[in-house]
């Protein structure tokens, strides 16, 4: 009975959709690996087995493991694991003292998040791309969510209407117009959103209330 739940232990880690990684605690040593981690690493479970997983999963420093030497009951962190091939393969990592069979192992859990930073790393140059382009704009540019609220503005803005950034991003597109035109101003943006309006004509008012 013991040796059929060993398998079944072993069948089900080898078909999770992430790392699982077994390590000595005293050794460093990596002892098992299930074939996930083979493929994150573009390498074989043999290759894997007998390192220390310093050298693998980790290349920082050597006795900085938050869990082993730095207290910690769990470590959940941004990784960069190292392939076989010498490419770098950002992973999230998650480590917790185990006990097996009497001895104290360390269980680690990778997954690749790769896809992630790319999508992150275009996102930011998207943004980076938006933000040039309005900034390189002569004209007042007032980005704001359905409710009205402001998230961006250019330093066209800040400068024509001398509000600082902190002060005017939260603020509602309607404060931006003076008190006595308010009124009419929301009734203009309720049809800018219903698609019967393309602009609003009223003016501006400066923080200190000029137009």
């Amino acid at each position: 009975a013991s040796k059929e739940r060993e398998m079944l232990q072993r069948a089900l880690v080898d078909t999770l959709p992430a790392g699982v990684v077994i390590v000595d605690s005293k050794t460093r040593v990596i002892e098992r690996v299930n074939e996930y981690v083979a493929t994150l690493f573009g390498s074989s479970k043999s290759d894997l087995l007998g390192n220390r997983c310093h050298s693998l999963l980790c290349p920082s420093s050597e006795n900085a493991c938050p869990v082993c030497d730095l207290g910690y009951s769990i470590d959940n962190s941004e990784r960069v694991m190292l392939r076989k091939d010498g490419s770098k393969l950002p992973i999230l990592k998650s480590v917790k003292k185990i006990e097996i069979d009497g001895e104290e192992k360390l269980l680690e859990c990778l997954v690749d998040i790769s896809s992630r930073k790319m999508a992150e790393e275009k996102l930011c140059e998207s943004e980076k791309n938006f933000r040039s382009f309005f900034e390189s704009i002569d004209d007042l540019i007032i980005v704001a969510n359905v409710n009205g609220e402001i998230f961006y503005v250019n330093d066209v803005v800040i400068c024509k209407l001398g509000y600082t950034i902190d002060e005017i991003k939260g603020m509602h597109v309607l404060d931006l117009h003076p008190v006595s035109a308010r009124a009419e101003a929301e009734q203009i943006f309720a049809e800018m959103f219903a698609g019967k309006r393309d602009f609003c004509p009223l003016p501006l008012a400066r923080k200190n209330g000029a137009l």
